[in-house]
């Protein structure tokens, strides 16, 4: 026989009430303001040297600052390896070039525009790498050049980012890339542009949390607390 009465409901609606404000301060918890917040992300930029394209890879680390300022350091990794003819006299020979480039920088971004479903940022970055240059005679295999050295860089530009949910969206940017190089036969100055996926790990984060746990652990114990008790 299944029974209830009027003492029971009233401590059902004060243990549902008692669950449902924990819930409350669990969510304004979760969702609360953060002045300071983690920031990564994985870079991959198109870019320009001496007219042949190149793909950049590297992440950057750091901190956002309410919601207007990120910085952090960043590692970025060049490998290019192509064919060319190198006039020597009046003769062309095919050469096997490999250039490798690494540096790391320091980069700051203000957040110009931050609404729900788009933001608008303006990078500066500046650092120091280190390059290398090998080009090889691809008939005998003997080295022409083999040179390293450091450089100094500084970059520039805007970025946006398209959010049509709050987890996910496009990226895209561009900007300007000027380096420091005594050689003047090498040039790495050029224009960089990219474009990617963006996620927002911490929303995701937020939400697999509360939806996912928290409310479901809640629906799960005021399902307990309702169940017919049997005499």
């Amino acid at each position: 026989m299944t029974a209830f009465s009027q003492k029971d409901s009233l401590w059902q609606k004060q243990q549902v009430d008692s669950l449902t404000k924990k819930l409350q301060t669990d969510s304004a918890y979760l969702y609360r303001y953060k002045k300071f917040r983690p920031y990564f992300k994985l870079d991959q930029r198109n870019s320009f040297i001496r007219s042949a394209p190149i793909n950049v890879y590297g992440w950057q680390m750091g901190i956002q600052i309410a919601k207007r300022h990120i910085a952090g350091l960043g590692v970025y990794i060049i490998t290019q390896k192509s064919k060319k003819n190198v006039d020597i006299k009046t003769n062309h020979i095919p050469t096997d070039r490999t250039l490798s480039l690494k540096y790391a920088d320091a980069f700051y971004q203000y957040i110009i525009v931050h609404r729900k479903y788009v933001e608008l940022h303006w990078q500066i970055e500046a650092g120091m790498g280190q390059y290398n240059i090998l080009i090889v005679d691809e008939a005998t295999n003997k080295t022409m050049l083999n040179k390293t050295a450091l450089f100094g860089i500084v970059g520039l530009g805007p970025s946006i980012i398209i959010k049509p949910l709050k987890w996910i969206g496009v990226t895209a940017m561009t900007g300007y890339r000027f380096t420091m190089e005594k050689s003047t036969k090498i040039n790495f100055n050029g224009l960089f542009y990219g474009y990617g996926v963006w996620i927002n790990l911490g929303q995701i984060y937020r939400d697999v949390n509360f939806y996912w746990i928290k409310k479901r652990k809640y629906k799960k114990q005021v399902q307990l607390i309702y169940q017919p008790k049997s005499n």
